[in-house]
């Protein structure tokens, strides 16, 4: 669903329950709300909200709706995927003056840190555009320059070839014995590689008054 909802507003806070009848939506929670000026033909601040459908046996996956309130009109929203929790931002990262919409979900609880979907929105003439999404369909074409090698002695080297970032970590003690040769080399040889980012939010590194991304 990725609707205009006209004739109808949303005036609520956030844990309170609503319904968008325009849209068949029943029951859904605020979770999140921000103010910003997100579209150039309205330049007030308008709501931005994160909707949930908690409609599964968990007391915490939901379904989530993004909704973005305008003068006469709804724009909706929903996400691919449930989720157990949303991170909502409004910051100008284009540099328009414009606020952009980011929102952050943890979608799965287990592999590691857990499995997150990165999302970053735009008011377009008024219609709700997808400029950023991650995971990619191609995880590839987006080369964030880390690079990793096993070394002897029970040892992992990650490097960033864009910010000159090198560390080397101690393994030792996070594999079987027999992953290793005589020489405390890691026998598979694999890379590692990075596919989630478990933080990702918004900071004005270098004071311009435009955000970047700051990811982990």
């Amino acid at each position: 669903m990725n609707n205009t909802i006209l004739q109808q507003s949303i005036n609520a806070n956030v844990g309170m329950t609503i319904d968008i009848p325009d849209a068949g939506l029943e029951g859904l929670v605020v979770r999140r709300q921000e103010l910003g000026i997100v579209s150039s033909t309205q330049k007030s601040s308008r709501s931005v909200f994160i909707l949930s459908d908690y409609r599964y046996i968990s007391s915490f996956l939901h379904d989530s709706y993004l909704a973005v309130n305008l003068t006469d009109r709804i724009v909706l929203f929903e996400f691919r995927h449930n989720c157990y929790e949303d991170v909502l931002y409004l910051c100008d990262v284009d540099g328009d003056g414009l606020a952009e919409i980011i929102v952050q979900q943890d979608t799965d609880m287990f592999g590691g840190m857990g499995q997150y979907q990165s999302t970053v929105f735009k008011i377009y003439n008024d219609e709700l555009i997808e400029i950023f999404g991650y995971p990619l369909p191609d995880p590839m074409k987006l080369d964030t320059g880390f690079t990793s090698q096993f070394l002897g002695g029970y040892r992992l080297e990650i490097s960033n070839t864009i910010t000159g970032y090198n560390t080397i970590l101690d393994i030792s003690d996070r594999y079987f014995k027999e992953a290793f040769d005589e020489e405390g080399r890691f026998v598979r040889n694999e890379r590692i590689s990075c596919d989630h980012f478990n933080e990702f939010k918004p900071e004005d590194i270098d004071g311009d008054g435009v955000f970047e991304i700051v990811c982990l």
